[in-house]
């Protein structure tokens, strides 16, 4: 009889201890992402109470200045009357458009893509510059657009 040594297989015990430490490494990962998730949570929070704190305190400082709310009388009915007639006019241009188009030939020269390249880039600008200064109006007079809403809104009941 013959006795002969043989080394003990460890590749399992290896294998556990691998999946082991990558197991602790991905929820070690979670935990990171979960506390950054907290903390842009928390932070955003506080930039919103802060800014809410600071324009009510502008509100306090502006009305112990003595400088009350401004009141804007709008005329609901000339603002209608300048939305329909807007109306309109971009409608009979739809049309005027509708009908050039129809009366063009299928095919389009570069010199009529390049002219109707420039136009649409020029209502862009123009739909740019209308939303900079409705944009500008709402931070220069925040009170006055609040009131004209509220106003808009309750006539709509």
């Amino acid at each position: 009889m013959n006795i002969a040594l043989l080394p003990f297989d460890t590749t399992t015990d290896e294998k556990q201890a691998s999946d082991a430490a990558a197991t602790e490494a991905a929820s070690a990962r979670q935990a990171l992402l979960e506390t950054i998730r907290t903390a842009a949570s928390i932070l955003i929070t506080i930039l919103v109470l802060f800014s809410m704190w600071r324009g009510f305190r502008r509100q306090a400082k502006a009305w112990k200045a003595g400088r009350k709310p401004v009141t804007v009388n709008v005329d609901i009915a000339e603002l209608e009357e300048a939305q329909q007639a807007a109306g309109e006019l971009l409608a009979a241009e739809d049309k005027k458009e509708e009908k050039e188009e129809e009366e063009e030939e299928e095919t389009i020269t570069p010199q009529e893509t390049l002219k109707q390249l420039q136009k649409t880039r020029a209502l862009e600008g123009q739909r740019l510059l209308v939303r900079e200064e409705v944009s500008d109006f709402i931070d220069q007079r925040p009170d006055e657009v609040a009131q004209l809403l509220r106003r808009w809104l309750n006539e709509e009941e």
